[in-house]
């Protein structure tokens, strides 16, 4: 997915911990963030357009965990990764998180979610990446253009972050459901 290497890792083991920690308080993400360091992660001397294209790859990963099909959890980690991430990037202009135009309405019914079950920190928190302009609405979840590879490369995340009951519908197939 990413040319850093070990990105994804890294931000795997954080929503791992996270996940294990068994709770989405902010308090408990902030604590595994510092704890691991992340708020070095744009450290390093490169020039501007490494650096800008090192963030975009950053939160373009981070916010693969905040869309479905993963678990609620997994999901409120993404986005506090995707603030701390925001917050803590060196590119003059902020680079903005991408979101698709067909992804909004769920992302709409996940802040919902965090309302309904008075998650207010993590609904806080998207209220101020909300007022902050960080989203970049966008057509399609990726950047095209005419020297994109034809050969799309599917992402292997972590099976684990997944909803349970995605899981569940992934092993029903036509074949099953066939009465004989």
């Amino acid at each position: 997915m990413s040319s850093v290497p070990g990105l994804q890792v890294d931000c795997e083991e954080l929503l791992g911990a996270f996940q294990e920690a068994d709770t989405v308080r902010f308090e408990r993400f902030a604590e595994l963030w510092r704890e691991r360091r992340f708020h070095a992660i744009f450290y390093g001397r490169i020039r501007a357009l490494e650096r800008n294209k090192l963030t975009k790859k950053t939160l373009e990963l981070a916010q693969q965990y905040f869309l479905p099909p993963y678990s609620f959890q997994i999901r409120v980690g993404a986005l506090y990764l995707l603030y701390g991430l925001y917050s803590t990037q060196l590119c003059q202009p902020k680079q903005k998180i991408r979101i698709a135009l067909k992804d909004w309405p769920e992302i709409q019914k996940f802040q919902q979610d965090l309302i309904d079950s008075q998650h207010y920190d993590a609904a806080y928190i998207f209220r101020t990446l909300r007022l902050a302009r960080a989203f970049h609405f966008t057509a399609m979840p990726k950047l095209l253009n005419y020297r994109t590879k034809k050969k799309i490369q599917e992402n292997e995340f972590k099976e684990e972050f997944k909803d349970p009951s995605n899981r569940v519908n992934s092993l029903i197939t036509n074949d099953v459901l066939e009465v004989q």
